[in-house]
């Protein structure tokens, strides 16, 4: 995945697997390898999902609220314009959020839970992917779900990972690499301990990967 960070490409990505599988912990990994690449980053630190009471409204709002603020055309007064509002209010809506997005690119936005209403889906779809996907300057999204909710975003998407479970050798290992040099080292417990913890919940590597990443001496 890391080569749609370098590349300098507007990109769509689908990252899916089971609970517990880690794809929250490398969706955030890849927003930090783009913020280091000089993106600005939304919905790592503070997570950004769409569930089925999501508005696009909501979207914009969150959006624009970690890229900057812009300032669409005002509402148009009068009777006609009072009963467009809900239709001219999402608009400029939408115009906020595709602002913030052009004028912060290059952009990294992660949706960490994506299971919209048929609404926002259809919006999604049609408006919101096909404007990321034509920006000249590279704006990439990352959407992070089960397999099935992110499967209908296939044929819009420039590329699909699917994870399986963690596996306990692997996330071992790891820790072990990451805590080489420690003074005094992880003992086999303190291994065994954190690798069990990590796989139970891949949020704990992500915590992990910090603490060690301070601790352990430059190598």
């Amino acid at each position: 995945m890391r080569e749609y960070v370098t590349r300098g490409k507007s990109a769509v990505l689908l990252l899916s697997g089971t609970p517990g599988s880690g794809r929250t912990h490398l969706m955030r990994r890849l927003g930090d390898e783009a913020r280091e690449a000089g993106f600005k980053v939304a919905g790592c630190e503070e997570p950004l999902p769409i569930d089925a009471t999501t508005r696009m409204g909501d979207v914009s709002r969150a959006v624009v609220a970690v890229l900057g603020e812009t300032s669409p055309p005002p509402l148009v007064g009068g009777l006609v314009a009072g009963l467009l509002r809900p239709v001219t209010e999402r608009m400029r809506e939408e115009r906020a959020l595709f602002s913030a997005i052009e004028a912060a690119s290059p952009v990294f936005i992660g949706v960490d839970g994506y299971a919209p209403g048929p609404v926002v889906q259809t919006w999604v779809e049609t408006r919101l992917l096909p404007h990321i996907k034509r920006q000249a300057k590279p704006v990439l999204m990352v959407l992070v779900d089960r397999p099935d909710r992110v499967a209908p975003l296939a044929e819009l998407a420039d590329g699909a990972f699917e994870l399986g479970d963690l596996d306990e050798d692997e996330v071992r290992e790891h820790l072990r690499s990451l805590s080489d040099g420690l003074e005094p080292a992880l003992s086999e417990d303190e291994l065994a301990s954190y690798t069990a913890a990590a796989v139970k919940d891949p949020s704990c590597l992500r915590a992990l990967d910090r603490v060690l990443g301070v601790l352990a001496p430059e190598r």
